[in-house]
């Protein structure tokens, strides 16, 4: 059996807040934002900002069922 490395990297970006009591999130990449966050939903996450559009691909926010808030980002 022959198994391919993958590379991986961490990488980020920092953005103005939207109100003064946001703290930082925690990005994950997907392949589907939306396959994703009808998983989520499935197992009890809710959706906090619906998917959206920068230069640079899509993200979305969700909180888990303990009140956690992460972010899921596609590329374009």
């Amino acid at each position: 059996m022959i198994m391919k490395e993958k590379k991986v990297s961490i990488s980020g970006s920092l953005m103005q807040k939207e109100n003064p009591e946001q703290i930082s999130t925690m990005f994950i990449e997907v392949e589907s934002i939306e396959n994703y966050t009808d998983k989520a939903n499935e197992l009890g996450a809710k959706v906090v900002k619906n998917k959206q559009e920068i230069a640079e691909g899509y993200y979305a926010v969700l909180k888990d069922t303990q009140g956690n808030t992460f972010g899921v980002w596609q590329n374009k």
